[in-house]
C-alpha cells in the first residue's frame, strides 16, 4: 500500500490539471484511511470525486481508495460500486480486483470473489496475499483442494507467512489428511508458539487418532 500512495502523489506532482486543495483533500482522505477514521476518508474523497477536477487513473484511484473504506466499513455494495468505476478507469491496476474481491466475499459472493481474485492474480502474480485470500474465499466455498494450492502458493512466495501456513494445514485436516496436517502445524508453532489454530489443529489430530474416540478418524 506505501508504494500506492507513492506513486499517487508522485503523480499529483505533476498533474496540472488538479488544483492544489484537491490535491490537498485527496492525501487528506488517505491520511484519514491510514489513521483508520474510514467515515471520514469517505467524506472527503466524495468531495474529492464530486468536485469533478480530476480525471482518469486520478479520478481512479479517489474511487478505489473510497471503495476500500466503504469495504472497511462493510458497507460492500457501495464498495463494490466504487471498484468497478476504479477498473473502468484503471482497468490495468490489481488493487481494484483486489478489494472488489474482498466485499464480494463480504456479501457471501464467494464466485464472483475468487473471479475477483483471478483478476488480481493476473495482473500481479507474484503477490502472496492475494493468494492467500482467494484461499480463505475458496475455503468457505467449500473448495478444499483449490485453497489447498492457492495456499501452497502463497506460501511458496513468503515462506514466512504464518496465516497461509495455518489455513494450508487446516485444508490438510480437513481433508483428514493427519500426517500432513501434523507436520505443517508444527511448523506454525516453530514460527508462532502459542498459536490457538495450530495447537486445536493438533489437538484434534490426536482425537483421530485416539482409538478410544468415536466419531471420524485419519484418513492418511
Amino acid at each position: 500500500m506505501r508504494s500506492l500512495v507513492l506513486v499517487v502523489l508522485f503523480a499529483f506532482a505533476f498533474a496540472g490539471a488538479a488544483s492544489a486543495s484537491v490535491y490537498d483533500d485527496f492525501k487528506k482522505g488517505q491520511d484519514a484511511a491510514n489513521c483508520n477514521k474510514y467515515a471520514e476518508s469517505i467524506e472527503i474523497f466524495t468531495q474529492v470525486i464530486d468536485s469533478k477536477k480530476l480525471g482518469g487513473e486520478w479520478l481512479a484511484y479517489a474511487h478505489y481508495y473510497r471503495g476500500q473504506a466503504y469495504r472497511r466499513t462493510k458497507k460492500y455494495e457501495l464498495a463494490i460500486a466504487d471498484l468497478i468505476k476504479a477498473g473502468e478507469l484503471l482497468p490495468n491496476f490489481p488493487g481494484s480486483y483486489f478489494e472488489k474481491a474482498l466485499a464480494l466475499h463480504g456479501q457471501q459472493d464467494y464466485k464472483d470473489a475468487i473471479a475477483a481474485f483471478d483478476k488480481a492474480i493476473e495482473l500481479k502474480p507474484g503477490d502472496a496475499d492475494y493468494y492467500y485470500s482467494r484461499c480463505v474465499t475458496k475455503s468457505w466455498a467449500n473448495d478444499t483442494g483449490g485453497a489447498q494450492e492457492d495456499c501452497r502458493k502463497a506460501v511458496d512466495i513468503n515462506d514466512d507467512y504464518v496465516q497461509a501456513w495455518q489455513l494450508l494445514g487446516r485444508t490438510y485436516e480437513d481433508q483428514r489428511n493427519c500426517a500432513k496436517a501434523e507436520e505443517i502445524y508444527q511448523k506454525v508453532l516453530k514460527m508462532d508458539p502459542g498459536n490457538k489454530s495450530a495447537t486445536e489443529g493438533l489437538a484434534y489430530i490426536r482425537d483421530l487418532r485416539d482409538p478410544k474416540m468415536e466419531g471420524p478418524k485419519c484418513a492418511k
